[in-house]
């Protein structure tokens, strides 16, 4: 549902074309099969930007565009707030690519998601946007790519059908197409072609006045918001000085935690299915809870998810939930496992959630109503479930937001400004309900800390866990600032990653942390995270990391 990382660049960087390409394979095969494709390739003042130099590398991505010339069709970035140099780099490289003249193949310069607002010369275009291909509503109508949506809706077979009737994914979206190029070439009145735009009107005005989309108590809880809702007890300072007596953690520089699950082998995936079949009991949850007790990770973690489809980016494709109607929480969904693994541990036990706006980005959201407002019911609904699992005992609750820039405006201004007012707020409905004592985790995964500096220190949190293992230890800079109000705990391994890294190498990495932490923030202010994927493998791996954490104690 978002932008995979853009690539690094080292300074001799050199750009070459395949000996069998990819792309061309395809586009022959399909050509073979008698199906004439339009092929579509990222363009290079896209492609370019979108990267950065690699790690104590200084080239300049825009300089490499002479490699990459010719031949590119999709130009995304025109919808960014673009560099001088950037904008003028258009009109040399697309009249170099206009040089094949008609040797060359019919050329098509796109962009999408939004409009165009810069004035770029460039060689005379037609750009037609037609249908929403980012989401799967029917509506009057394909503007990107279609693998923004589901595929057909010829393969779901349980939908209700008055919710079914709404639906519009790839293959459905396809039929809008004709019909709209139909109306253009024929004209609305053609009795088929008006057939089908009032049943496309039928359906959308069906959505509208549904009671599944509808909820009055929902409604009802949203405008009895008060500002106070927004806000802890106490600020952080008071905070933290009561936590730390009421979780007591040791008294370490960097008391090692994990920040999500230790796995994506193949024995949780079982464990999964079995949650989902009913299968797990305690017998199955007290055994990951001894050997985690027997570490010395000094707070437990438990993943609380539910029916979390998402997709992530590249080749991890997942299904997202569809939002349909207005939000709410029947009855607490995660409570009842940690309850359990609370009562048969004497550490710490830490939940975690999934923050409103990455439920929001990684879910199909409803286009009928403002997203500030699907966000503020799922922050209502996560404040239920993060009070409901600190009665249960639960003193440090992880409320993760790792997809808040997938949401972030392109262009930078009011609309962007808005978003991230609202966007803090949702997260702060979620988790200011709960005790002083009780601790906020969050965690964000890659990310320009530098732009969203601001807005991540306006969450309240009280400790943020952050992925810094692909990006310069300098980074954590940034969170040395006074004004930053939570503790820090940088990654040293992410579990994505298909290498396992040495020791030794885990331990050089710290030591480059230390670099730029100062010296003369509080002893408990980073907080190193151990390699949690090194649970994956086996418990014997799991006591190789007592070792590796009590050696990380400074």
């Amino acid at each position: 549902m978002g932008l995979s990382r853009g690539l690094a660049y080292p300074d001799n960087q050199v750009f070459k074309l395949a000996a069998n390409p990819k792309p061309v394979a395809h586009f022959l095969e399909a050509k073979e099969a008698g199906i004439v494709t339009r092929p579509v390739v990222l363009g290079p003042i896209s492609f370019l930007p979108l990267g950065k130099a690699d790690r104590g590398q200084t080239l300049e991505p825009i300089s490499k565009l002479e490699d990459l010339l010719p031949l590119y069709i999709d130009e995304p970035v025109l919808v960014f707030d673009l560099a001088l140099k950037v904008k003028a780099a258009f009109k040399p490289a697309y009249e170099k690519l206009g040089s094949l003249g008609a040797q060359g193949p019919y050329l098509t310069l796109a962009t999408y998601f939004l409009d165009i607002v810069h004035k770029i010369d460039v060689l005379p275009a037609y750009i037609a946007f037609t249908a929403s291909t980012s989401t799967y509503w029917v509506r009057t109508v394909s503007s990107s790519s279609l693998l923004h949506a589901p595929h057909t809706l010829a393969s779901e077979k349980n939908l209700n059908p008055e919710v079914r009737d709404w639906f519009s994914f790839a293959v459905e979206k396809l039929d809008e197409v004709v019909t709209i190029a139909k109306a253009v070439t024929n004209g609305p009145a053609a009795i088929a072609i008006r057939e089908q735009l009032e049943a496309n009107a039928k359906s959308v005005q069906a959505r509208a006045s549904s009671k599944r989309t509808n909820d009055p108590a929902v409604k009802a809880r949203q405008e009895a918001i008060t500002p106070e809702m927004h806000t802890r007890k106490s600020p952080f300072p008071s905070r933290i000085t009561e936590q730390t007596k009421h979780i007591q953690l040791p008294k370490a520089r960097s008391p090692p935690r994990s920040i999500r699950s230790l796995s994506n082998q193949r024995s949780p995936r079982l464990s999964r299915l079995r949650r989902s079949l009913i299968l797990i009991s305690s017998s199955t949850v007290s055994p990951s809870v001894t050997t985690l007790s027997s570490t010395s990770v000094s707070v437990l973690l438990y993943v609380f998810t539910e029916k979390a489809w998402v997709q992530s980016y590249g080749s991890r494709c997942v299904r997202p939930p569809i939002i349909v109607g207005d939000i709410s929480r029947p009855a607490p969904m995660t409570v009842k496992e940690p309850k359990y693994a609370v009562s048969i541990s004497k550490k710490p036990m830490k939940g975690m959630l999934t923050g409103p706006i990455t439920c929001l980005r990684w879910s199909f959201p409803r286009d009928d109503v403002h997203q500030s407002v699907q966000a503020q019911q799922l922050a209502l609904a996560l404040r239920d479930e993060v009070i409901d699992l600190e009665a249960a005992g639960v003193k440090v609750i992880q409320v993760d937001e790792p997809a808040p820039r997938e949401g972030l405006p392109l262009r930078v201004g009011t609309e962007r400004e808005k978003y991230i007012k609202w966007a803090v707020k949702s997260f702060r409905l979620s988790t200011a309900g709960v005790a002083d004592s009780t601790q906020i985790h969050s965690h964000f995964c890659y990310s320009e800390f530098q732009d969203s500096f601001h807005a991540i220190a306006a969450l309240d949190t009280d400790v943020l866990s952050i992925e810094n293992t692909k990006s310069d230890a300098k980074l954590l800079k940034v969170f040395l600032d006074p004004k930053f109000p939570a503790h820090i705990g940088p990654g040293i391994w992410d579990i994505h990653s298909p290498r396992v890294p040495s020791k030794e190498e885990m331990i050089g990495r710290i030591e480059e942390m230390l670099q730029f932490l100062s010296p003369d923030q509080p002893c408990h202010r980073c907080q190193a995270l151990p390699p949690e994927a090194a649970f994956s493998t086996c418990r014997l791996r799991a006591r190789g990391i007592v070792l590796f954490s009590d050696e990380l104690r400074l």
